[in-house]
């Protein structure tokens, strides 16, 4: 593959990552366990918006046949992001409490927003022509202490 086809395609996946990123870290449903180092099953995450798209990296492209290739992508980003926890888990978890903080009156729910730095590590396979993305797997994400691998 010469060097033109190699930039054109890192265009055309980066260009990707860029639009829907944000939609399959809100689909991978992790982000109360690796932004706030929440318990599993533990609060509801979403992610607002992307506050900052620190780098992607783009490594190992592999052909697949004579129309595919796969690429592993690794994003860097700063993402803003809601938690939503309910009273019976502020109960439940010193976890929560800590997040949340000490709070004495009876709440049914509360939601905090922050940012969070978060890398993913997401496998692309890639058409040839037109260069596009055919599928995506959620590899990895992580931000925090935690990172939560996902199998194929």
């Amino acid at each position: 593959m010469n060097n033109e086809k190699v930039d054109q395609n890192k265009k055309v996946i980066g260009l990707w990552l860029e639009q829907n990123i944000l939609e399959i870290i809100k689909e991978s449903e992790t982000l109360p366990e690796v932004t706030a180092d929440l318990p599993n099953g533990i609060g509801r995450g979403n992610a607002t918006e992307i506050k900052e798209l620190k780098s992607i990296d783009i490594q190992g492209m592999k052909l697949l046949s004579i129309i595919q290739s796969h690429v592993n992508a690794t994003v860097e980003m700063i993402l803003e992001v809601s938690v939503d926890v309910y009273w019976h888990e502020y109960l439940a978890s010193q976890e929560v409490r800590d997040f949340v903080g000490e709070s004495e009156d009876e709440f049914q729910s509360i939601t905090t927003y922050f940012d969070a730095p978060i890398k993913v590590s997401i496998d692309l396979e890639i058409l040839k022509e037109p260069p596009m993305v055919m599928s995506h797997f959620l590899r990895e994400i992580g931000g925090g202490r935690y990172s939560i691998k996902f199998n194929p």
